[in-house]
Order: structure tokens, then sequence, then C-alpha cells
């Protein structure tokens, strides 16, 4: 979930890379959200973008916002309140496999570091959710419904939840790492 003020938004979540590049980051704003990243074997500024398309998200309101990637499958989708939205590549992509992460600065939530500096997301997040594997549709709009009825996740956990983040005043995780 997610709240942006207007004029907000950001990074709402990167993975450091080799050389103060993120490897991949969740970007949010009003005109849309992506997810980019940086394929194997292209060259620094080869980063590539999922992003949604003719998209306008609503400010200061809370809305589900989800995406989908199976890097092996060459697969990618995106879903606003647990329905599927248009979705599309910046550029054709040969190896869809990200590089390697830097060990040596840790992921974060809420923003991300670029270029060695911390850039913090301006809005709100609520209860991220983080797999290991790509969900299917059916999946993110049963947790979509789920919390629409105010329902806690315990009652439907798909399988390969790796963290969970309540994001009630607290950085520290539920479930997993």
């Amino acid at each position: 979930w997610a709240r942006i003020p207007p004029g907000g938004g950001g990074v709402a979540m990167g993975a450091p890379g080799d050389g103060f590049r993120t490897t991949g980051q969740i970007f949010i704003q009003e005109s849309g959200f992506y997810y980019s990243w940086q394929p194997t074997g292209l060259d620094p500024i080869g980063r590539v973008r999922f992003s949604s398309r003719d998209l306008v998200l609503p400010t200061d309101e809370w809305i589900h916002l989800a995406i989908a990637i199976d890097f092996r499958a060459e697969s990618c989708a995106l879903y606003v309140n647990g329905q599927a939205v248009p979705g599309e590549l910046s550029r054709p992509v040969s190896q869809w496999l990200p590089v390697g992460c830097c060990l040596q600065e840790p992921d974060a939530l809420g923003g991300a570091y670029l270029e060695g500096v911390f850039s913090s997301f301006e809005g709100d997040l609520d209860e991220v959710l983080l797999f290991h594997r790509m969900l299917s549709g059916s999946e993110i709009r049963s947790i979509y419904d789920l919390a629409e009825r105010n329902c806690r996740l315990c009652t439907f956990q798909p399988e390969g939840l790796v963290a969970w983040w309540r994001g009630e005043r607290s950085g520290l995780d539920e479930t997993g790492v």
C-alpha cells in the first residue's frame, strides 16, 4: 500500500549494486509507477524500466500497488488495487537477469542509495510484502481483497513469502528475514 502527497513519491524500495548504482528499484509517483533494473551484460547506463502506461495515481489516498517479476521467465506485471494495468519495457532486453548485488550497502525500504547517498521516498508505505517468486494475478487480487475487508494476512499467506513489513510505526518485519 502507498499514499503519496501531491508532488511526492520517489524511490520506494531499492537494492544496491556495484559502483553505487542500484541493481533494482521501485519508483512511485503521481504519473505512475515502475520497476527498473540493471540487466547482466549491459553497460552501466543500460538500465531497463518496466512501467505503467497512461496511469495517474491518486494523491493523499491509500492505493494497493503490486509489481510481479520473474526474471527467468522474462515476465513482469503491474497491479493497482488488485487489477492488472498495462505496462511496457523501456527498451528490448536480451538478458533479463539483473547484475549481482552489492553487499556493502543494505537493501532499502522507503528510499534507496543513489550515487552513495540515501534518497528518501516522500509519502507513506504500509503492509509491504516480498516474495521469492512471481505471484499470479489471482493471488494479488486475494491479498488486496483481504486488506479491503481489514483481514490480516495470517488467514492467507501465499507460498514464497520472504518478508512482511507491517508498517505500524516500526521498521521491524513481521515475517521472514
